[in-house]
């Protein structure tokens, strides 16, 4: 149960990652289904760049979640894995040589 909740709560941040991102960048951006990896870096790194991947750059966004007045606050990072040509377009979008 607490997977699943920690899931719905990481597709609905993610989606207003990309949102945010769109809007500002003035595309569309369509999400894939998100996945939840728990562990070492090293397993995040093979999960996202592993045999099938997309492509070969990532856009990490540190995240804390802070429930009531409970410290420390949980850190989560959702990872960002877009196409080449997606990261052009983006790059593009704010004038980035």
């Amino acid at each position: 149960m607490a997977e699943s909740a920690l899931k719905e709560v990481g597709n609905i941040l993610g989606a207003a990652y990309l949102n945010a991102l769109a809007t500002l960048i003035g595309v569309t951006l369509l999400p894939s289904i998100p996945e939840l990896i728990t562990g070492d870096p090293a397993s995040l790194v093979r999960a996202a760049f592993g045999e099938g991947a997309a492509g070969d750059i990532a856009v990490s966004v540190e995240t804390e979640f802070h429930v009531g007045e409970k410290e420390p606050a949980p850190i989560g990072y959702f990872l960002f894995c877009p196409q080449r040509v997606t990261v052009r377009r983006i790059l593009d979008a704010l004038r980035v040589e």
